[in-house]
């Protein structure tokens, strides 16, 4: 029988989604399950598809960089907040799943920090919409 979560254990962490030993605190898993628990979800969501056959092949790359350059390697989350911190991805303002598209006035070069937070910010969203309908 799993032992109760108290106030005082989710200040401490819970245990681990996958070997229910080790000790998360948000994303569900340990330091030692976390790197194979991502893999699986992407795997799971790109199964048998190429970075071409999911929009990023050598058309997304020549765009990619384009919007790098034209920010200048600056986060613009960041930027919005005059905080100057180095970007490594593009991100789509409006998502392609929700019909956003590759033109340069949609993407914007975005930390991977400020990436992780828009990501799981929309996700949240997306889970609260359906939940209303």
């Amino acid at each position: 029988m799993a032992a109760k979560i108290t106030v005082a254990s989710r200040k401490t962490g819970r245990p681990c989604r996958s070997c229910r030993v080790g000790i998360h605190y948000g994303s569900g898993y340990c330091d030692k399950c976390q790197g194979s628990a991502a893999t699986k979800r992407w795997s799971h969501h790109h199964k048998g598809r190429t970075t071409d056959q999911r929009g990023y092949g050598s058309q997304w790359r020549v765009i990619r960089e384009q919007v790098l350059i034209r920010d200048k390697n600056l986060c613009q989350p960041c930027l919005r907040n005059n905080v100057a911190t180095p970007a490594k991805q593009v991100d789509h303002i409006i998502a392609k799943a929700l019909g956003g598209s590759d033109a340069e006035s949609n993407l914007e070069a975005i930390c991977i920090e400020c990436h992780k937070v828009k990501t799981a910010n929309e996700k949240h969203k997306r889970k609260v919409d359906l939940s209303t309908i």
